[in-house]
């Protein structure tokens, strides 16, 4: 017969069997090497077979992965490709690694993961699977494939919406924003024909600060994610947040796969229990990955991502962003007015918590979600023109190493003059590092003698240079006990002046916390370290009794010792007076007798 092909092994190997077991009753049973050659399989392959009362789920050597893992892996797969962008063999080499080090295996790979030999074996296991490369679009189909990419995503979001039955409280949309603590500046009052117009900087340029939010199609939402760059938490930078927010550190400021899978677990515990429920998210490779499409399914999660290009058109959340970043420009110009200080990460939250309050009303989310077709499910709520063509170049993935200029901007005359001219503008910049330099340090003198004026004139101007407050502010400043500013160090933030004066103290990062957690375990690792300290003075104070105790008992002792020397020494004597008594009687005794 002709030789059989390695898909269908395995049913060739279970015909095999029926053949062993179901041979006629007036005849004998066919030998084992007799069917091996028939059916052109190996006999000890088919000996295995029915020794163990089944054929082998594949032929060859194990395999590093399980059968179901390996299934599962090619499920994983396609599904992501179906949510909008595939895996590159650098990201399933990434998802083994990840099986093989939660199920703590040994394996023969690198750091790089599976080599050829596995990724010839695991594609002819799984046949299903090949290597594409993404259709790009050209300019003149962008519009086109505009109008017709967004249909597709219509008909996939409405069809994952009627199949579940979904309503809108089962409606969810994650996004994350990040915040500099210097937001852009608006226009101001200039001398007309001034050449440059300065403005001191309330806050600090490198410092970058991302806001996770997620609303449901209902018009509520769960208490946000702020995410700071650190390794370690510091309590109290919650303080002004909305309730139940929640904070998480990386080392660049944004969303990275661990904290994702821990704001996941944040994400159930803040819904109502009712399942399944559609996330709505951007296609990040932060957000989708092994872990978190497995814990997803889970939990009865169903992902979907958006696609790329057009979030700032499909994506609710996006809407109450743009309110919510003016409001927090706003916010930080009036803070930076009142106080005369910058804005930090201590102050970041009790400044952006009111304005998200505010801007995240369920008649702003519900608008939102209606205004991106959503729900009330509304395909036509989107207009294509509203479409960038040229941004929509790309079907499945944004480049990943985009080209740093742009080859129109290089061949342009303005980039070439920029680029003949670079002396001259460093020597501008120079220039104007310098006068701003000079005008930082005179704001500062006059900010200086305007704190120490007594003129009530200029009093009253600083008074009215400043924003309104509100009566709500106003009276809640007035309740609560505030330490006086020459009573608090310059470079202390206003929030920390209902806490202690020393140094504020951090603890490890380890899982998502709110203000009230970081607190609490801050306060438990002093309790600890307290307890500690009591131990080990106790210890010291007991091994300082016990040298005590050794050194009287030494001194007793000695007392005992010099005691009986001196029994011994009184002793002797007693001895020696007895003996030289003695001797003088013997003496007596003689000189009678010799008188008598």
């Amino acid at each position: 017969m002709p030789p059989v092909s390695y898909i269908n092994r395995r049913n060739t190997i279970s015909e095999a069997l029926k053949e062993l077991n179901n041979y006629p009753s007036n005849s004998k049973r066919p030998s084992i090497n007799s069917v091996a050659k028939s059916f052109g399989i190996p006999e000890a392959t088919l000996r295995r077979a029915v020794k163990n009362g089944n054929p082998p789920n594949r032929t060859g050597p194990p395999t590093i992965l399980t059968k179901h893992e390996e299934d599962q892996l090619a499920g994983y797969c396609i599904n992501v490709q179906k949510l909008g962008f595939g895996l590159t063999r650098s990201g399933v080499n990434h998802c083994v690694m990840e099986i093989l080090r939660l199920s703590k295996r040994s394996h023969p790979f690198n750091n790089n993961g599976p080599g050829h030999d596995w990724w010839v074996r695991f594609m002819r296991d799984h046949p299903e699977l090949s290597f594409r490369t993404p259709q790009e679009l050209s300019e003149a189909r962008a519009q086109k494939a505009n109008a017709t990419i967004v249909k597709d995503y219509f008909e996939k979001l409405g069809k994952i919406i009627n199949e579940n039955s979904l309503t809108a409280t089962q409606i969810w949309n994650m996004d994350e924003t990040g915040f500099v603590l210097i937001p852009k500046s608006e226009k101001v009052i200039a001398q007309k024909g001034a050449r440059q117009v300065h403005k001191v900087a309330h806050g600090n340029t490198t410092e970058h600060i991302s806001v996770v939010s997620t609303i449901s199609a209902a018009g509520s939402y769960i208490p946000p994610l702020f995410i700071y760059k650190g390794v370690r938490a510091i309590p109290g930078l919650l303080d002004g947040a909305p309730p139940g927010a929640v904070m998480g550190f990386t080392d660049s400021g944004y969303m990275r796969e661990d904290l994702f899978q821990m704001y996941l677990n944040h994400f159930i515990n803040s819904i109502p229990p009712i399942r399944p429920v559609l996330l709505i998210l951007d296609g990040h490779k932060s957000h989708i990955n092994y872990m978190s499409v497995d814990f997803c399914r889970q939990n009865n999660i169903l992902l979907f991502a958006l696609l790329p290009h057009t979030t700032h058109v499909l994506q609710p959340s996006e809407i109450p962003f743009v309110k919510l970043k003016k409001g927090f420009s706003k916010e930080c110009d009036k803070y930076h007015t009142n106080n005369g200080k910058i804005v930090t990460k201590h102050t970041f939250a009790k400044i952006l918590g009111p304005v998200f309050i505010e801007a995240y009303t369920p008649l702003a989310i519900c608008n939102a979600y209606r205004t991106t077709g959503i729900w009330p499910f509304n395909p036509s709520a989107i207009s294509v023109d509203r479409l960038d063509p040229s941004l929509l170049t790309e079907q499945f993935n944004e480049p990943t190493n985009p080209p740093l200029i742009s080859p129109l901007l290089a061949q342009s005359n303005h980039f070439h003059f920029t680029r003949l001219n670079a002396n001259n503008l460093k020597e501008e910049h120079i220039t104007l590092k310098n006068e701003n330099d000079l005008l930082r340090s005179q704001v500062k003198k006059l900010s200086e003698e305007l704190k120490t004026y007594k003129n009530p004139g200029t009093c009253a101007l600083r008074l009215a240079l400043k924003y309104p407050v509100s009566q709500a502010q106003n009276s809640q400043a007035q309740n609560s006990q505030v330490t006086p500013d020459h009573e608090r160090s310059e470079d202390q933030p206003e929030l920390m002046s209902s806490l202690p004066k020393k140094k504020r103290k951090t603890l490890p990062f380890a899982r998502l916390l709110t203000e009230e957690e970081s607190w609490h375990q801050l306060n438990e690792l002093n309790e600890e370290a307290e307890r500690k300290a009591e131990e080990i003075k106790r210890k010291k104070e007991a091994a300082a009794q016990k040298k005590e105790a050794v050194a009287q008992r030494k001194e007793a002792a000695a007392k005992k010792k010099e005691v009986a020397a001196k029994k011994k020494e009184a002793l002797a004597k007693k001895k020696e007076a007895a003996a030289q008594k003695k001797g003088g009687a013997t003496t007596n005794s003689n000189t009678k007798r010799k008188s008598g």
